[in-house]
């Protein structure tokens, strides 16, 4: 659990500095995050 906190943190200090470039990058971001994620829950523990 601690490992994939951290890297949901990591994430979102991506995210925030992509927000600071441009909210069409955040969205895109964010699609790649999504697709990302559930491949993380796919994954076995």
């Amino acid at each position: 659990m601690e490992k994939h906190y951290k890297t949901t943190f990591q994430a979102d200090v991506i995210l925030f500095q992509n927000w600071k470039q441009g909210s069409f990058v955040l969205s895109n971001q964010r699609k790649s995050l999504k697709n990302l994620f559930k491949n993380i829950v796919k994954a076995p523990v």
